[in-house]
């Protein structure tokens, strides 16, 4: 086992940060993630007033073999005059020879004020997770900790979301998983072996929008992420809007990777975003960095006009 691990170092290293036993960021980390919110907090569903619909491919630690990829995919919309909200998010991560997929519905209830909401979502759905271990050259041959797969385990979840909004900023808390699902594997010899347990993660999520020219306006905004036994992962950034049309912008997470963001608002309805990670931990080394590439669309509906761009 030991000399499996020092042929595969950077492959283990990653299964390890994703899924070990032993508490670890296991979520996936979006740059993009202030585009993005209903990937970490359900109760967003249906806020940006229209049908909307997003998709999302991130390829993490270029270089790095066996390094984390995920597409996801989502779409929300609102219900019985913004009153409520529903959505469904589907994702599929690959870390060297593991694969998860997952399928997840939100449900949200909103409270309408004058100039402002608040929403209370529901998220639930579940995970199926897959490892093909027998595709690994090992050097020790034998080892039962690789000669068995597994072909489809099911991981239910549910989780839940706070999130606040006016015209010019936001706040929310969320924990979109909160069972603490096992991921275990029968050996050649019939024993068990424990991978893993999903640990329960806390988002809180804020931003705003400062400005009132046509020419700029600039949006602070912040992630943390909170995992028991594991240090605070904080992202902290700043776009900054240009005619109402073009995000730049900058993020930095700490000691872990700075970042550049780009986002063009082509129409009331469609926008494409793209974003670049510089990795500054002790893996940057073994990587070329983190990509993302984002699409969204709204379909407006004509009975209203939506303000764009949305700035949440």
């Amino acid at each position: 086992m030991k000399k499996s691990i020092q042929v595969f170092r950077p492959l283990v290293l990653a299964f390890l940060l994703s899924q070990t036993e032993a508490p670890a960021q296991q979520q996936t980390q979006f740059t993009q993630y202030m585009f993005n919110t209903n990937a970490v907090n359900p109760a967003y569903a249906g806020s940006r007033g229209t049908v909307s619909a997003l998709t999302l491919y991130r390829t993490q630690w270029v270089g790095f073999e066996g390094a984390p990829t995920s597409l996801m995919f989502n779409i929300n919309s609102p219900l019985l005059q913004d009153k409520a909200g529903i959505g469904i998010t589907l994702i599929n991560e690959k870390i060297g020879p593991v694969k998860q997929t997952g399928v997840f519905s939100d449900f949200v209830f909103r409270i309408k004020m004058k100039k402002s909401s608040l929403a209370f979502g529901l998220k639930a759905g579940t995970d199926v997770f897959q490892a093909n271990f027998g595709s690994l050259n090992t050097t020790a041959s034998g080892d039962v900790q690789f000669q068995s797969d597994i072909s489809s385990k099911l991981l239910p979840n549910f989780g839940f979301g706070l999130y606040y909004s006016a015209e010019r900023y936001y706040f929310g808390f969320s924990t979109p998983k909160l069972v603490q699902n096992k991921i275990d594997i029968k050996n050649a010899n019939s024993s068990l072996t424990q991978l893993g347990v999903h640990q329960m993660h806390y988002y809180f999520i804020g931003g705003c929008v400062i400005g009132s020219t046509l020419f700029i306006k600039f949006k602070p905004t912040m992630q943390l992420k909170f995992v028991q036994g594991a240090p605070i992962s904080t992202d902290l950034s700043l776009n900054f809007l240009f005619y109402e049309k073009l995000w730049i912008g900058g993020m930095y997470r700490f000691g872990d990777a700075i970042g550049l963001l780009l986002q063009q608002q082509f129409n009331s309805q469609f926008r494409i975003g793209y974003s670049y990670d510089f990795t500054i931990s002790k893996l940057a080394k073994y990587s070329n960095g983190t990509h993302e590439i984002m699409l969204g669309y709204d379909f407006n509906s004509k009975k209203e006009k939506i303000r764009s761009p949305r700035y949440f």
